[in-house]
């Protein structure tokens, strides 16, 4: 896909500026169709157009701080996600959690208070506890097999939009990981978190870059569809967010992917998008019950999509996979 960088008036969730480039525009029958099967293609499709109020998007990047955004910026529903995911895998371990995991091991207090937006099925929250207590850890999460888990370990999890969360308590470390991308209103977001991060607190936010989803959208075609990324963060976006919340930027990782990942990320979008061909050998192979006869075909299926992506996993190894910014709250604040 080749960006069109029309320019747009628009105003950017991240930094209000009024100027900035469309990039694309897509329709719900695209965004439904490249993320589901047939079976689920029209009910999804509805969805997304109570999402938008329409069937159509514009994906646009902001002129100032290059911020990438959905418009309507609007995020998938609970329903939208329920439909997209069968049967959602969360990482056993994340670089970035080893970097967070040391620094609130140098706290060396177990009164501080932890909270984790999406947590997933709480493998690093349930580390977290360890050092901290359960009784200082607090997660959000949308699945409800996940939020079962979570609480099978002694942990607080809550349902909700963060936006809405009502508490006294004042949290020292608040960890988002691959989730931000998914949330529209950013603003309203560090609101609520310049209200309920400690004085001194750090906010750990884990995303791809920016430059990443581009790369993989104009060479391999895989693109980042609304609602589910409605935006797409770098680090100047994210310090204009958080100058005008009273966060600052203290810490800036990049992680780069290893050729076998990014050979792997490549070959199974592609392999993936064969599965919603419903006529398709992926896709009858999908379909396999059995978890481990599944995934054996699935291996045999994906070796000749990796020999194809060998070349652009070379050149897509030289952009970074993960970026992790830590905001700290000004003591002004």
């Amino acid at each position: 896909m080749k960006y069109m960088l029309k320019n747009i008036p628009s105003i950017c969730p991240a930094c209000c500026s009024k100027k900035g480039k469309l990039l694309f525009e897509i329709n719900s029958h695209d965004a439904a169709i490249s993320q589901v099967k047939k079976n689920k293609y029209s009910i999804l499709k509805k969805e997304i157009e109570s999402i938008w109020g329409g069937n159509k998007c514009k994906v646009i990047r902001c002129d100032v701080c290059y911020f990438v955004y959905s418009i309507p910026h609007k995020s998938g529903t609970e329903k939208y996600y329920s439909i997209i995911y069968d049967n959602l895998q969360y990482p056993t371990w994340r670089k970035e959690y080893n970097l967070i995991l040391n620094n609130i091991k140098k706290l060396q207090n177990k009164n501080i208070k932890y909270l984790e937006v999406g947590a997933g099925n709480g493998v690093f929250a349930k580390k977290v506890a360890d050092i901290i207590g359960k009784h200082n850890v607090t997660c959000f999460e949308f699945s409800d097999k996940s939020i079962e888990e979570i609480k099978n370990h002694g942990l607080t999890c809550f349902n909700k939009d963060i936006k809405k969360f009502k508490t006294k308590d004042k949290f020292s470390v608040i960890c988002f990981f691959s989730v931000l991308h998914h949330m529209d209103n950013p603003n309203l977001i560090f609101k609520k978190l310049s209200e309920i991060v400690d004085n001194d607190g750090r906010i750990y936010i884990a995303t791809t870059p920016e430059e990443s989803i581009a790369f993989m959208e104009t060479q391999i075609n895989a693109i980042a569809y609304p609602p589910t990324h409605v935006g797409r963060w770098n680090r100047l976006s994210l310090k204009k967010l958080g100058d005008r919340h009273g966060f600052s930027i203290e810490e800036y990782t990049l992680y780069y992917p290893t050729l076998l990942q990014s050979l792997k990320d490549i070959a199974f979008w592609k392999y993936s998008q064969k599965t919603k061909e419903s006529q398709s050998l992926a896709s009858k192979i999908a379909s396999i019950k059995n978890n481990l006869i599944r995934k054996s075909f699935s291996l045999f299926l994906l070796l000749p999509f990796a020999a194809s992506s060998l070349p652009s996993a070379i050149r897509r190894k030289k952009f970074p996979s993960s970026q992790l910014i830590c905001l700290k709250k000004s003591k002004s604040q």
